[in-house]
């Protein structure tokens, strides 16, 4: 579309000029267009496009939802709008520097992960992130065979090797080719830290076009070692599946001597492999950048982003299997949070499939906002605002073994830089089977963004075709806020159901009482104390104290019975008997009410029945508080430890929130490595609690060791829910002269001479005088 006068996409000619696909000769416009390659193996119309907000007005992303036929996958894609309306293929690089890699693999020396056997060309790259714990000789990756005992065979010729090891505190490559021909590739210099990730990356290459066999060991994208050899080597043998962590036979027979034994201690993160013998330039360019899964060569691709569970997804789009190369984890290995320097660009692409469930039908999404009540207007009287962003998505799915197709919904939190909640590569959905539910959550991903999904049993859909294009579930929000799930019932009436997005957010209040110097005690105390005398010092402040107020002597509090004022020297207390004698020159203070809001991150009642404690911590300044959410899942449990967070109001909830200085220089310095996730999403905490967010209405405060009451605890905290049933049409009585009669000679059937029921929903406006509801005088007499 251009002006047909001035053939331009944003400048008319004149004010008659407008838009049109063709001039003012008849001539077509043609454009440039694009074609979105990594949307593939569609099928019968089966992806719905949305345009997402950020943070930024000017900027939106592309978000598309495509079942791909061949993976059975339903694929998220998430591309910046360009400024031309298309797509930003490019993307941009993340500007947050607390790294983006989110999850990683941590091992003790107790577990390994395994990954299928995906070294089988006789060129490839295997490259992965890696954090040392020590730089003792130690085994990273195994691919190597068994010895098989059978008849004479020499373990040295029968056994395989292929290995990456750290041995006298260098990197070593050690593999060999299939007429047992051995190469052993050590590093020119050693591992420098183990403070710091390190990018690792070994090529090899058994046939080159010169006739050798090469192999390069690099480390951050730079080579650190060669070999190669003059022979014509042969080709690779064939190995086993790739053991991370522990070396990979059961027995050393017919290992070699220079390979290292002794189990993995450290992280990784970001593990690719290819098919091909990348170069130095390759490596170089995309270390620090996420992969799209569908790059030339790309055989395995294993982000280390699952979170949860013994599954480590494999993320490459192979074009030509139905199921990719999955790994899995063996022992004590546990998911962590990875800080490796990793960028993500403003393109991402996932995938997920609904467990035990075929997609049966097209697909349906929506952008939508959560409303919350907020007091506004010149009434501040509470009313609906729009808060957070959300993606509800919709598609018919016909459970394996059953015939009838269901609509299962998944609805997905948006971050402020127009990115959806992360989720697991495949869900299990559980069935809702009436209204006025709340969808059940799903998820909370390590940047607190939930998933909430369910297939809804009371919207059975029948699945239609057009030219070869599905019906789909279509949703519509309403002029009043609510969503509009329309769709096919099975007996092929138009049926409608309706999604209420109001809902609202637990808080809690913790106790934070400042304290406000007002002089020292000008005589000791000791056994019944009614009054006491008091020397006003320097640093106190010059106020009166209001009868009923608390003070505090030294570590005893006392209520003040009569008001002081601002000069005076004498206060008279409530009566208290001391156990110990307070010396003379205890410090007084003023004991201020103040508190601290937690306010929950998760809209809905799924934190209703969190729990907060504040302990001591190391130092009488700090202290440890541990939030816990107790949901009925356990695991979408999460449990966050505290510890040594300042006890200041104002430095507290910098802490909370992830705003606390990493400068140890700075007096609003915090170590988050203080903060243990006992339980749930591996989170940075350097990010803010996932659970709540802190508000301080008292910056000067302390935070006492009383554990968080909730505000408001009866009834729960309202939560989105569905509502199957379409809201119907009611009678309004103004209470003076409206009724209604049913007729003028009402049938006999509404005598009654036995037991009577009456039964009627009202929404009385006032309640202050007696009312009648229904009457009834003609044969029987009876009143409700």
């Amino acid at each position: 579309m251009r002006y047909q006068r001035s053939r331009n996409k944003f400048r008319p000619q004149n004010r008659k000029d407008t838009l049109g696909s063709k001039d003012m000769e008849g001539n077509f416009f043609y454009e440039p267009t694009q074609q979105l390659d990594m949307v593939k193996n569609l099928i019968n119309g089966r992806f719905s496009v949305l345009l997402l907000p950020t943070k930024l007005p000017e900027v939106q992303c592309w978000q598309i939802f495509a079942y791909n036929k061949v993976t059975e996958q339903i694929e998220s894609l998430n591309i910046e709008r360009s400024k031309d309306g298309l797509f930003n293929l490019q993307g941009m690089p993340a500007t947050s520097t607390t790294g983006a890699a989110k999850s990683g693999l941590k091992f003790n020396g107790n577990g390994y992960v395994e990954l299928p056997n995906v070294v089988n060309s006789d060129s490839g790259t295997l490259e992965f992130w890696v954090k040392f714990a020590s730089l003792e000789d130690q085994i990273l990756v195994d691919a190597s065979t068994t010895f098989n005992p059978i008849g004479n065979a020499d373990p040295i010729l029968n056994v395989k090797y292929f290995y990456l090891a750290i041995a006298n505190q260098k990197l070593r490559f050690g593999f060999e080719d299939a007429t047992d021909k051995d190469f052993v590739l050590n590093a020119e210099q050693p591992v420098p830290s183990t403070r710091y990730w390190h990018h690792v990356a070994v090529s090899w290459n058994y046939k080159t076009s010169a006739g050798t066999a090469i192999a390069q060991l690099y480390l951050n994208g730079q080579l650190i070692g060669q070999l190669k050899d003059d022979k014509l080597a042969g080709s690779k043998p064939t190995l086993s599946s790739l053991f991370f962590g522990k070396i990979r036979p059961a027995d050393n027979k017919g290992q070699p001597e220079h390979k290292s034994t002794a189990p993995f201690k450290g992280k990784i993160d970001e593990i690719r492999c290819w098919s091909v013998a990348r170069t130095e330039a390759d490596l170089s360019a995309s270390l620090h950048r996420r992969l799209q899964g569908n790059e030339p060569g790309l055989v395995g691709y294993w982000r280390c982003d699952d979170g949860v569970g013994t599954r480590v997804t494999d993320r490459a789009l192979h074009s030509e299997l139905a199921n990719a190369n999955h790994g899995s984890i063996h022992g004590a290995v546990a998911w962590t949070w990875s800080d490796a320097p990793i960028e993500t660009t403003e393109m991402s692409q996932t995938g997920f499939k609904i467990d035990n469930c075929t997609i049966a039908s097209g697909i349906s999404a929506l952008l939508y906002y959560q409303q919350e009540e907020g007091a506004t207007g010149y009434d501040n009287e509470p009313k609906p605002l729009k808060k957070n962003a959300r993606v509800m998505l919709t598609v018919g799915v016909r459970k394996v073994g059953e015939g009838t197709i269901e609509i299962a919904v998944i609805d997905f939190g948006v971050s402020r830089n127009g990115k959806l909640a992360e989720l697991p590569s495949v869900i299990e959905l559980p069935s809702i089977t009436s209204g006025e539910q709340p969808m059940p959550l799903q998820t909370i991903d390590s940047t607190g963004l939930s998933v909430s999904g369910a297939i809804l049993r009371f919207a059975q859909f029948r699945s239609s075709r057009l030219n070869s294009i599905e019906s789909a579930p279509l949703l519509f929000e309403s002029a009043n806020g609510r969503i509009a799930l329309y769709f096919a019932a099975q007996d092929e009436k138009f049926s409608v159901a309706y999604y209420d997005p109001l809902t609202a957010k637990a808080n809690y209040s913790l106790d934070a009482s400042s304290i406000v110097p007002v002089g020292k005690l000008a005589r000791s105390l000791s056994g019944t104390v009614a009054q006491f005398s008091l020397i006003r010092s320097a640093d106190a402040v010059r106020r009166s104290i209001s009868a009923g107020a608390t003070l505090k002597l030294g570590t005893t509090l006392v209520t003040v019975k009569e008001r002081v004022a601002k000069d005076a020297t004498t206060v008279a207390i409530e009566p208290i008997q001391l156990t110990n004698s307070i010396p003379e020159g205890t410090a007084i203070s003023l004991v201020e009410a103040g508190s601290i809001t937690l306010v929950a991150r998760t809209a809905g009642s799924l934190l209703d029945t969190a729990t907060i404690a504040v302990e001591n911590g190391s130092t009488p300044t700090t202290c440890t508080i541990t939030l816990e959410s107790t949901l009925e899942s356990t695991a979408l449990g999460i449990k966050e430890v505290w510890q040594d967070v300042p006890r200041h109001a104002e430095k507290f909830v910098r802490v909370l929130n992830g705003a606390a200085s990493t400068d140890e220089t700075d007096p609003y310095y915090y170590d988050y490595a203080n903060v243990d996730v006992v339980e749930g999403p591996n989170s940075n905490p350097a990010l803010g609690s996932l659970l709540f967010v802190a508000v301080n209405d008292r910056p000067q405060g302390e935070v006492g060791n009383t554990p968080a009451a909730r505000l408001v605890t009866d009834p729960p905290t309202r939560s989105a829910r569905w509502i199957a049933d379409v809201p119907g049409q009611a009678m309004r009585f103004d209470g003076q002269d409206d009724y209604l009669a049913i007729a003028a000679s009402p049938s006999k059937k509404l005598n009654s001479d036995n037991d009577l029921t009456l039964e009627a929903w009202i929404k009385p406006t006032n309640i202050d005088k007696t009312a009648s509801v229904i009457h009834y005088h003609h044969d029987s007499d009876y009143t409700l």
